[in-house]
């Protein structure tokens, strides 16, 4: 929709013809507008190469953080195995199993974001952003497997304990372990909160659990070398209940957004406030988002306009919108024109009757792209009907009963109701 616009105007061959582009942009003459459209397209191109790079430093991001969490995870299985065989310590040979497996989530990130990161084609022409969705998933379930693999060998521990051998390196290589964790933790959640990615985001979630699994099993060796009592395997089975219940908790947030989660409510609103600021939109509906990963968000709706606008200045003010939001708010819009007939008292009276009608059923249902058509001997109310998600009543039961109601004020009225359902929450 990049060039609706400026074709529009060179139909038109004068943009001062549109009163909405007067009072929105106060141009003199078809050249200086066509100059600003091409302005824009071209700071449009410009901001799609931006974008480009963006992603191919997100890219990088994600490699970076994946190679950094393979070298130190590898690490501290070593160590970590090593001084476990050493102490004969269950608790510490499962943490270090859990370094190796978050060295396995490391590669499993990378190659999320490797596919991520290819561009569309034909099989999948909306990329392949969502990959990185999928890497992030399949990490949130090997932290439940560590989680009930560290719960069924702690429970082990306590059936058949074995004597525990503390000294100062065990210590030290735990203390060392949690300091790396920490370090971890705040690297990836940094980058992943600044690229916004679900699956840096939970590997930065595991690393401050590990964090917790190795802070519990260091206390656990001081107080049982303290008390005489080996409390190894009671705080690797607190430890691991507290891992799978993380684990689930990711799991439900990565698998969100391949269900088609809801929108930002903040992205609603700007949709909401920037459509509306523009001269001559009289309303919208039938707003709906789709999200592909990262930077690939795709928005339709339908915008409603006089009909008593000439059809060509109205087609360019969409396309305005069009392609000026899809600059301000980096989605891809397609928007919809809808003639509202605004002077006919007949039909204006009509719509408020069948607005109060629909409204006493429930107040979360909307009445949009109304209109008359009179087939003798009956006067057609024809309408879209936009249903909320918690509406209990079925379609059919929903038309019958404003048919119903319609008819209490003329047997020659009739509803023709295509029900649709509203994506987007009212209230949001």
């Amino acid at each position: 929709m990049i060039f609706g616009g400026f074709g529009a105007t060179l139909r038109l061959g004068s943009a001062t013809q549109n009163p909405y582009l007067l009072k929105r942009n106060n141009k003199n003459n078809y050249l200086s507008t066509n100059l600003v459209l091409r302005s824009d397209i071209n700071k449009y191109l410009k901001g799609s190469s931006m974008k480009t790079n963006k992603n191919l430093t997100r890219m990088e991001y994600g490699l970076l953080a994946g190679v950094v969490g393979i070298i130190l995870n590898l690490f501290l299985f070593l160590f970590k195995l090593g001084i476990g065989f050493f102490s004969l310590s269950i608790s510490i040979i499962a943490d270090s199993i859990n370094n190796l497996s978050d060295g396995a989530s490391a590669i499993v990130a990378i190659i999320g974001f490797k596919i991520a990161d290819k561009p569309a084609d034909n099989e999948h022409p909306f990329g392949y952003a969502r990959g990185e969705y999928i890497s992030g998933f399949i990490i949130s379930i090997l932290i439940v497997v560590i989680g009930i693999q560290l719960l069924i060998n702690s429970i082990k521990s306590i059936i058949e304990p074995t004597e525990l051998i503390v000294n100062i390196y065990v210590i030290i290589i735990l203390i060392c372990s949690i300091l790396v964790k920490l370090w971890l933790y705040k690297f990836n959640m940094n980058i992943g909160k600044k690229i916004n990615s679900h699956t840096l985001i939970a590997t930065a979630v595991d690393s401050l659990n590990d964090v917790y699994v190795t802070l519990g099993v260091l206390c656990s060796i001081i107080l049982s070398y303290y008390i005489n009592f080996n409390l190894d395997a009671y705080i690797g089975c607190v430890i691991a209940i507290f891992i799978i219940y993380s684990g689930f908790k990711l799991i439900k947030e990565t698998v969100s957004p391949l269900l088609g989660e809801a929108p930002n409510p903040e992205l609603i609103q700007n949709i909401k406030s920037n459509v509306m600021s523009y001269d001559g939109v009289i309303g919208f509906h039938d707003l709906i988002v789709h999200t592909y990963g990262h930077a690939q968000v795709f928005c339709s709706l339908h915008v409603e306009l006089d009909a008593k606008v000439d059809i060509m200045l109205s087609h360019e003010l969409i396309d305005t919108i069009e392609r000026e939001l899809s600059q301000k708010l980096g989605i891809n819009m397609l928007i919809h024109l809808d003639p509202v007939i605004t002077d006919n008292k007949c039909i204006m009276e009509m719509k408020e009757m069948l607005e109060e009608i629909v409204y006493k059923i429930d107040t979360k249902l909307e009445v949009h792209d109304f209109r008359i058509i009179k087939e003798a001997p009956y006067t057609n109310l024809i309408f879209d009907l936009a249903v909320p998600d918690d509406f209990v009543m079925s379609d059919e039961d929903l038309v019958k009963e404003i048919n119903t109601k319609v008819k209490g004020y003329s047997d020659f009225l009739r509803c023709i109701v295509k029900v649709d359902k509203n994506y987007i929450s009212t209230y949001i």
